[in-house]
């Protein structure tokens, strides 16, 4: 499935993305610079297909790896190691729309 429309960018620090995610199950990461952005979407076009080439799929659980990747940078690097990471490497998306407000 692609969903296609106009998206914006909610940061962490905007004071709507606690409202947002409220709602849902997420549980917070023990280093709280971790979190990252809700994209809100409003679609305007959803391209569907049949599906037959869409592989059985199912979930496992949740990977450490965010976490413990998380908290290795601030352990090493400092209070400040994360964002300095996503400031390098996380300020602009992959078709280099404005990304995340760090």
């Amino acid at each position: 499935m692609r969903l296609y429309g106009q998206a914006e960018l909610i940061a962490a620090s905007d004071e709507r993305f606690a409202e947002l995610t409220s709602g849902c199950r997420f549980a917070e990461p023990a280093e709280p610079a971790a979190r990252r952005a809700i994209v809100h979407v409003q679609v305007t076009r959803v391209a569907d297909s049949c599906g037959y080439g869409v592989p059985l799929m199912r979930y496992e659980g949740e990977r450490p790896h965010m976490a413990a990747g998380a908290a290795k940078k601030v352990r090493v690097g400092g209070p400040e190691a994360l964002l300095d990471y996503q400031r390098a490497k996380n300020r602009r998306s992959i078709d280099d729309l404005p990304a995340l407000d760090v």
